[in-house]
């Protein structure tokens, strides 16, 4: 993959993954103090800021992206207390789509977090993996919820299309 863009927080430890980038040409911009906002012709993606940091898994991005009246969230590793930050930094309801949080961990993608989005469709990006992911109270949360849920480990690659691709 021909990586030109990268948007991250700044490392607290390990930095081999910069030198790679960097090492291929990639331009890393950290995201830590504030926001970053893209604009594209038809959609804006938004990079949030961390919330926290008080392991690996919660000093990560989340990242809106929104095209006409589509909003879909990501979340990657961040539990259920950044999901709380989230939701009283930032403005955020009628989310069409969101990506569980941790692979479908039973510690994201909250009750208060899917209440406040009121999302009608979740996918989970997760494989095989040791851990149980996705977890069945996640399900179980998504399904009580009336979500549409997508999964890769059965469905394989997703794909979301907005606008008139999508009809």
């Amino acid at each position: 993959v021909n990586v030109k863009q990268v948007y991250a927080p700044p490392p607290e430890g390990d930095e081999s993954v910069l030198e790679l980038l960097e090492k291929h040409g990639a331009e890393i911009t950290f995201v830590d103090a504030d926001d970053v906002e893209l604009e594209f012709a038809d959609a804006t993606l938004t990079v949030c800021r961390p919330v926290q940091r008080s392991s690996e898994n919660e000093s990560g991005v989340a990242i809106l992206a929104s095209s006409g009246g589509f909003d879909m969230f990501i979340t990657g590793d961040l539990g259920s207390s950044s999901e709380k930050i989230l939701l009283e930094r930032y403005p955020l309801s009628a989310i069409e789509v969101i990506v569980a949080g941790h692979h479908g961990s039973k510690y994201s993608t909250s009750d208060e977090y899917l209440d406040r989005l009121y999302p009608q469709t979740a996918l989970i990006s997760v494989g095989y993996n040791t851990y149980g992911h996705p977890a069945r109270d996640t399900l179980e949360r998504l399904e009580s919820h009336g979500l549409d849920i997508y999964r890769t480990d059965l469905d394989g690659m997703l794909t979301v299309r907005v606008g008139k691709e999508a009809d």
